[in-house]
């Protein structure tokens, strides 16, 4: 308890330990995940995240995009051709792929995708039937957030998916948050900038010995600012 309130005082918003919840198994890890974790909430915002599956087995397939259609904004691809075309017309917020499809790598397609498309914000899940550490590190380099081997449990999926969708929404509010800093940044560059000049001016005019003198420093001034004004 003391260092979670150390690490409160520091700043941090999460963290996992022994304090929080003991070691169970997996099965009941994820039930309790669920059991936090409202699906309604997702509903209630009314705008559902895209989402593109690409799995070849069409019993699975279906199986996964009824399961996640309530949530998200399932569109489907067979084979990796399918899914060229589909990432062509709109990039989906997550890509959910099968490692081995017909004609070709689930991992080399979005690998390539990803090179191609580097602002692209995208959240990539792979899964296999086979376990294979090498396609676990291929699909990390690709630059997967999770591997899951098959069969796996689409509660296990579901919550995964909502950890995608709230880092998502804070990404995005942190992008607001940031181009407001930037505007009041530029904003005060400009005023701070009109200020020096406005100070500059009058130092210029300490020099000034006539009428005339003054004058043209004003219409200078004014001129640089794309202003007019007459003097009487």
């Amino acid at each position: 308890e003391q260092d979670a309130v150390w690490l409160a005082n520091l700043g941090c918003d999460g963290a996992q330990g022994f304090y929080y919840g003991k070691p169970v198994p997996s099965a009941d890890f994820v039930n309790q995940t669920l059991a936090n974790f409202d699906v309604n909430e997702i509903k209630e915002k009314g705008e559902r995240a895209s989402l593109l599956l690409i799995e070849d087995d069409p019993q699975y397939a279906i199986l996964l995009a009824e399961a996640l259609d309530d949530l998200y904004e399932v569109q489907l691809a067979k084979t990796c051709e399918e899914a060229r075309l589909a990432l062509e017309k709109r990039t989906p917020k997550i890509l959910l792929s099968d490692v081995k499809l017909p004609d070709g790598s689930g991992i080399e397609l979005l690998s390539s995708w990803v090179e191609r498309n580097p602002g692209e914000e995208a959240s990539i899940i792979f899964f296999s039937g086979q376990e294979n550490t090498q396609d676990r590190l291929d699909a990390y380099a690709a630059g997967a957030i999770d591997f899951l081997r098959k069969p796996f449990s689409v509660a296990e999926l579901i919550a995964k998916l909502s950890r995608v969708e709230n880092f998502h929404q804070k990404h995005k509010e942190i992008s607001g948050d940031m181009q407001q800093i930037q505007s009041a940044v530029m904003q005060s560059m400009k005023e701070a900038a009109h200020y020096g000049d406005v100070v500059q001016f009058f130092k210029s005019l300490i020099s000034c010995q006539d009428e005339r003198s003054i004058a043209n420093q004003l219409f200078s001034f004014m001129h640089a600012k794309s202003l007019k004004c007459s003097i009487q």
